[in-house]
């Protein structure tokens, strides 16, 4: 029976005892730093690993543990570290009960989506039941109305061990609830450490988000587009054969130097990830806010394992009200990569305050009209829960660029192999078009000034022949449908190479009926 990975968090205030029980439950002490040590606090990201054997006829459980910090100056620390949770482990202390930055994290929880966990009440050895009975009801008031509020509660002492098991009996449960991460496909790992290692060279760490790495393999580096090869794989200190989705896991990568590496970076199957410094995104603005969040406000947006500056766009409104959502544009200083429904968490400029939260719409953008009717109705249909309306959209909005199966499948949130299926689809029902060997997809349709109906086309899936576009997506410029050219007759102008990131129009070539599906 195959073991189950999955990806633990902790959250919760500082000085909750958050460390303390992580090392209670695996023996081992996540705060790593001399300087977490010499002052009882974490700072940084810490990593302890579980292991749950197989028992009653249930699956054994490979636990990886992030432990976050609490303080609130660390809060981009924190939702760095919550990126690949799988379940999450909020802690309250029983003295001290519902802090700040309980309730912070409450809401960055909720706002990432992570549905699944427990909140441990801890150091129930200091207080009494009375104490213990208002605590709790403090966490239920405090989670109402949000992801956490089903999550059980478990009083818990690091320090007598009561509770220990019963937290580890419900971790157990928790994670065969999850369906467990796509094992194949495509590879994303969302970097939160580099280091170089003598002898071996550049190693990075971080939670596999889905898809499976083995030794061998080449991934590439974003935003900076570097390709570079996987030498080894470990997880949890022990070399092995590959990982996959759910696991923490180090990579020995080479072709790429530590100092070209930073924290925020991902590796991934090459051409899935495309760097942009516009993407679309659904933002919720949180119900405690005393203001709506202003269109064309500068905010720091934490996506992934990074935290960038972007401008946010309000699309067809001027604002997003408290407890309200709507559809945005991120004008980004730098370079970002993301894919469709990633969850981001949206603070003020100067990182005081948590104001919201989204998840990405459109990976990639142009820069956007946002009062214009026809951009909101472009981003609804992007966002559509129908895979086959956002597949459309991505064809749609790509313009004159030149797509790769990969990146159609991350614009689209689909996975790769889907996107043969709704090829063929749309090839069936006439919205993609054959001329000679390559599809295209109509964008619009408009009248030239000589009458002639045009219509100007994305590029396609793939061409037929062997060998021609190697997977990528052609485009054709303009088809020109003349009278002249008798029934059926079609004149293609535009025609463009494989690959060819030219606009300029090539000369009209006739192309005959036949060869248009």
């Amino acid at each position: 029976m195959s073991s189950r990975f999955c990806i633990l968090g902790t959250a919760g205030h500082i000085d909750h005892g958050k460390s303390t029980l992580v090392k209670a439950l695996t023996g081992t002490d996540p705060d790593r730093l001399p300087e977490e040590k010499a002052r009882g606090m974490t700072i940084e990201l810490g990593f302890a690993h579980l292991t749950l054997p197989a028992a009653g006829g249930m699956p054994a459980v490979d636990i990886g543990i992030v432990d976050v910090p609490g303080h609130e100056r660390f809060v981009r620390t924190m939702v760095a570290g919550a990126t690949g949770f799988d379940l999450a482990m909020l802690v309250v202390a029983a003295d001290d009960g519902v802090m700040p930055q309980t309730r912070e994290h409450i809401e960055i929880l909720d706002l990432l989506g992570i549905g699944r966990g427990l909140v441990v009440l801890s150091k129930v050895d200091l207080v009494l039941e009375d104490r213990s009975a208002i605590v709790r009801e403090q966490i239920a008031d405090a989670v109402g109305g949000t992801a956490l509020e089903s999550w059980p509660i478990i009083g818990a002492s690091a320090k007598t061990g009561i509770g220990l098991d019963v937290i580890r009996a419900t971790l157990r449960t928790l994670s065969l609830m999850e369906n467990g991460r796509e094992s194949g496909g495509i590879f994303r790992l969302s970097i939160d450490r580099v280091f170089s290692v003598h002898g071996r060279g550049t190693v990075v760490t971080g939670s596999v988000l889905s898809g499976r790495v083995t030794p061998g393999e080449t991934l590439e580096l974003q935003p900076v587009g570097i390709a570079c090869k996987v030498r080894e794989v470990q997880s949890h200190g022990s070399v092995i054969e590959g990982a996959v989705g759910g696991q923490r896991a180090a990579l020995n990568v080479t072709g790429v130097d530590k100092v070209a590496i930073d924290r925020g970076m991902e590796l991934a199957t090459p051409g899935y990830l495309t760097p942009t410094r516009y993407l679309d995104a659904r933002v919720r603005a949180l119900p405690r806010l005393k203001a709506p969040i202003d269109s064309h406000t500068r905010l720091r947006i934490s996506i992934g394992t990074t935290e960038a500056i972007a401008m946010l766009v309000v699309i067809g409104g001027d604002e997003i009200a408290p407890g309200e959502s709507g559809f945005v544009q991120l004008r980004f200083q730098q370079a970002v990569v993301a894919a469709f429904g990633q969850r981001f968490i949206v603070r003020n400029e100067n990182a005081q305050a948590t104001l919201g939260g989204g998840s990405v719409v459109r990976p990639v953008a142009r820069r956007a009209r946002p009062k214009l009717a026809e951009t909101r109705t472009a981003v609804e249909r992007a966002a559509s829960a129908d895979g086959y309306e956002r597949i459309r959209e991505a064809f749609r909005g790509a313009g004159f660029q030149t797509l790769w199966v990969n990146r159609v499948a991350c614009e689209a949130g689909i996975e790769p192999s889907e996107v043969e299926p709704f090829r063929a689809r749309m090839l069936t029902e006439g919205i993609l078009i054959r001329i000679g060997t390559r599809e295209c997809i109509a964008v619009r349709w408009r009248m030239s000034r000589r009458g002639h109906s045009l219509f100007e086309a994305a590029s396609c899936v793939k061409a037929e022949r062997a060998g021609d576009c190697q997977g990528s997506i052609c485009r054709v410029d303009r088809v020109e449908i003349g009278a002249g050219h008798g029934p059926g007759g079609f004149c293609a102008a535009g025609t463009a190479r494989a690959g060819c990131g030219s606009r300029a129009l090539r000369r009209a070539s006739r192309v005959s009926a036949d060869d248009v599906g």
